[in-house]
């Protein structure tokens, strides 16, 4: 049983490192990041919102913009031989605000 298990392993390593090969860092493209994670409220404490610091945009909440649907956040790499994207991590964040707008858009 662990030999097969060790061999499903490796297997798996070999395909990963495989996959790992097909990126590359190519030194003429540019690289764009952009992070916005610091206008998101976090803290509050009934609410998940957006602080985009201006005087009448304080304050926005999240779950009825979105009907209820969580923040994605990913990365993405952008195939050398075309336009198709490789993501290479995706992860959503809830929160408990969202619920009662998730059931509503759901019917």
């Amino acid at each position: 049983y662990f030999n097969a298990l060790l061999d499903e392993r490796k297997q798996q390593k070999a395909e990963k490192e495989k996959d790992a090969a097909t990126h590359q860092f190519i030194t003429g493209n540019k690289y764009m990041f952009e992070f916005y994670e610091h206008l998101v409220v976090f803290d509050h404490p009934t609410e998940m919102a957006l602080d985009l610091r201006l005087p009448l945009l304080r304050h926005i909440p999240i779950a009825p913009c979105s009907d209820g649907q969580p923040l994605q956040f990913m990365s993405a790499v952008r195939r050398v031989d075309g336009d198709d994207l490789d993501h290479l991590w995706s992860f959503e964040v809830w929160h408990e605000s969202l619920y009662t707008y998730a059931l509503q858009a759901m019917g």
